[in-house]
């Protein structure tokens, strides 16, 4: 059953790609670009091997192109060499980027986890250094809010509990912030 999903969802990517009108190459580069480039530069992209080849020879072909093969497919292996050491790896996790998995190398994989496990807690130390900053702000105007006379018993209440509940989450994300490890 899985592999069903896997294949109908695979079908849909294919098909609104396809849609999309996205081309992996322009007519430009088909007609000046050096194929054993065109492979390597595929692969430090961490694209699939046999999608990213397809896509060229239908891009290409479409302009009246036809690719190398051998030179492609040279530069493809060359770039995927080079994308899958572990120094890559890291710095391609850290970075935040996806990875499809064309290295073999497990000590890309783990240099890979690791870069993108610290590239997780900077975008979250982000985010809540973000929000804390709304909250004060939000804070501030409620605080304000109070000075005026203007505001019904009903308006004081409901202002209060914004207030206690935005408190309550900056103690929260304070608390979180800490126990978040330095990277």
């Amino acid at each position: 059953m899985a592999i069903g999903k896997l294949k109908l969802t695979y079908a849909s990517t294919v098909l609104i790609a396809g849609l999309s009108g996205c081309a992996t190459i322009s007519e430009k580069s088909c007609a000046y670009d050096a194929w054993y480039d065109v492979g390597f530069r595929g692969a430090m992209a961490n694209h699939d091997r046999a999608d990213y080849l397809d896509d060229i020879f239908k891009d290409c072909g479409k302009h009246g192109f036809e690719p190398n093969i051998a030179e492609l497919q040279r530069g493809f292996a060359d770039g995927t060499e080079r994308f899958c050491e572990p120094d890559n790896g890291f710095a391609w996790g850290r970075a935040g980027h996806s990875y499809n998995g064309i290295c073999r190398s497990p000590e890309f994989s783990n240099a890979y986890a690791e870069g993108y496990h610290i590239y997780e807690i900077e975008t979250r130390r982000s985010a809540i250094v973000s929000r804390l900053s709304s909250i004060r702000s939000e804070l501030e105007k409620l605080e304000k809010k109070f000075d005026e006379d203007e505001l019904t018993e009903e308006e004081r209440g409901k202002a209060q509990r914004k207030y206690d509940k935005l408190r309550c989450e900056r103690k929260d994300l304070r608390r979180e912030l800490e126990a978040l490890p330095f990277v």
